[in-house]
C-alpha cells in the first residue's frame, strides 16, 4: 500500500480513537494502547507487521500493567517473551525457501 495512504488511515484511526480515549476518561492506560492498536494498523497496511509489532505490544503489555496493577518483575519477562518470539521468527524467515522467480 501507497505509504501515504497508510499514514492517513492510521492517522484517521489516532483520531477516532483519541476520542474514544476522551469520551471514556482512560487518559494514562488508554493512549498507550491507542498509540500500540495504531501502530499495529500502520504496519499491516504497509505490509511490515514484524518490524512494528514488537514496540506496539510493548505499549500495550505497559498499558495492561498501569490498569491493572500487574506486578513490576512481570515485564522483564515480557522482554524476554519479546525477544524469544522476534529470534524465532527472524530464523524462521532466514530458512524460508526463497521463491522461485
Amino acid at each position: 500500500m501507497d505509504p501515504v495512504l497508510a499514514d492517513r488511515l492510521s492517522g484517521g484511526f489516532f483520531l477516532v480513537g483519541l476520542a474514544a480515549v476522551v469520551l471514556t476518561g482512560l487518559w494514562w492506560p488508554g493512549i498507550l494502547v491507542l498509540i500500540g492498536v495504531t501502530t499495529v494498523i500502520r504496519g499491516l497496511l504497509q505490509k511490515l507487521l514484524w518490524k512494528t509489532v514488537g514496540g506496539a505490544l510493548w505499549l500495550i503489555a505497559l498499558a495492561l500493567v498501569f490498569y491493572f496493577g500487574f506486578p513490576w518483575p512481570l515485564l522483564p519477562l515480557l522482554a524476554v517473551a519479546g525477544i524469544v518470539v522476534g529470534a524465532r521468527h527472524e530464523r524462521n524467515k532466514r530458512q524460508a525457501p526463497s521463491d522461485p522467480p
